[in-house]
């Protein structure tokens, strides 16, 4: 399998999963936020950020730190937790508690980071591209981030998404 179909792969199969547990589909989006960040998954990553959706240290630990304080948050780990330990065939996996540099890069360890990432945000996720282009420049890239929106919406025209 590709890189960029196992990026697909993983944001179908971490949404379907979130979904059948009542959590809303935000797919779509990730697949967006994937494509602008490392052409879903095709470009070479480096040691900075972890997956193709390039989650930094500093994203990472505020996932821990906000699952450890939040029902919520720790019930989407659980989920996490027991999909990723059947997927990886590691009964130990504890996705608060990563090495992200040791884990190269994993697609469907990125994409449930994501999504654990994204449901922090109180902020929904836009349904028109401008809208999540704008959001994603905002809360994923940053304020202070190269990425613009403009780059956003070419990937996405880029990839078909």
């Amino acid at each position: 399998m590709s890189d960029k179909d196992r990026t697909l792969d993983a944001v179908k199969q971490i949404d379907d999963m979130y979904s059948a547990q009542g959590i809303p589909s935000i797919g779509g989006f990730m697949n967006r936020i994937a494509a602008t960040e490392s052409n879903l998954g095709q470009d070479k990553l480096g040691s900075y950020s972890f997956s193709p959706f390039q989650m930094d240290d500093i994203r990472y630990q505020d996932v821990v730190n906000r699952t450890a304080d939040s029902a919520p948050g720790q019930r989407r780990a659980d989920i996490a937790n027991k999909f990723l330990r059947q997927k990886l065939g590691r009964d130990d996996f504890d996705i608060l508690d990563l090495n992200l540099k040791e884990e190269g890069h994993n697609p469907y360890i990125g994409a449930a980071l994501t999504r654990m990432a994204l449901a922090f945000n109180p902020n929904a996720i836009p349904e028109d591209l401008e809208g999540q282009a704008n959001y994603w420049k905002k809360y994923w890239n940053s304020e202070a981030g190269a990425g613009t929106p403009a780059f956003f919406k070419e990937q996405v025209a880029a990839h078909d998404l």
